[in-house]
């Protein structure tokens, strides 16, 4: 588990990755990626710093992975920040988190209260602390976060933390798996 100190608290083509010489495989690998792309995307403001949008791209190829879909805003038109996250899922290896070696779902909020919720339904969270979720715009105390502060990833990135470490601290019960399926 990442240890997050107590001092934090107070992409542009359409690359498409052939997985066989078949044209169904073709078209499997290109609505993945653009699948995991555009749920990224709709996690995240324009204002994100890189490693965050990394982060959301973890939680969209857990989320892929795991046979899970998640409702997502339509951030597409913001060309910049979908040409950003783009280039960032081309650029990195696969990355997504497993419980008992199996793809998860990771649920996410904008923003908590300043502490993550367990779920009955997902074994596999933990209620972390998420103090600086005080200064989301969207922040109230009614605010109920299962998962990961999407709000919070920002701000442990911009704090010098990658994605995984982030992602580590709200997630302490799952393995990070790193790999490029090809």
């Amino acid at each position: 588990m990442a240890l997050i100190p107590a001092a934090v608290v107070g992409m542009s083509g359409n690359n498409v990755k052939m997985t066989s010489s078949t044209p169904d495989t073709a078209v499997k690998s290109y609505d993945k990626s653009q699948t995991v792309i555009n749920t990224a995307v709709s996690l995240c403001g324009k204002d994100f710093c890189d490693e965050a949008l990394k982060a959301a791209l973890i939680i969209a190829e857990s989320n892929y992975l795991s046979g899970m879909k998640m409702k997502t805003n339509d951030n597409s038109s913001d060309k910049e920040l979908y040409n950003r996250v783009e280039q960032i899922y081309n650029s990195n290896n696969e990355i997504y988190f497993t419980y008992n070696e199996k793809a998860v779902y990771i649920p996410c909020s904008p923003c908590s209260n300043g502490k993550t919720i367990k779920s009955d339904k997902y074994e596999y969270l933990s209620s972390v602390a998420s103090p600086w979720d005080i200064d989301c715009a969207s922040y109230s105390i009614d605010n109920k976060c299962e998962g990961v502060s999407i709000y919070g990833v920002n701000y442990l990135c911009e704090k010098g933390y990658s994605a995984e470490e982030t992602l580590e601290y709200y997630l302490p019960k799952l393995k990070i798996v790193d790999k490029r399926i090809n």
